[in-house]
């Protein structure tokens, strides 16, 4: 397991930390996810050999945040 911290700040202003930690917490390989609201980010728990990094997991939230 790696544990990454991505930034969310732009998911955070259209959805609640709650929901932010659902979403990335459905891609495949992410253990667990957890929001810091005020630091925009959000640190990941995630099997690095279903992604190699953290970077991969961005373009599969955004996607499925903006173009649902």
């Amino acid at each position: 397991m790696k544990t990454s911290v991505i930034e969310v700040h732009a998911m955070l202003s259209v959805l609640t930390v709650d929901e932010v930690e659902r979403r990335i917490g459905d891609v495949a390989g992410v253990e667990s996810v957890t929001v810091n609201y005020d630091a925009g980010s959000a640190t990941v728990r995630y099997d690095e050999t279903r992604q190699v990094t953290a970077r991969p997991m961005e373009p599969i939230i955004f996607r499925e945040v903006y173009h649902d």
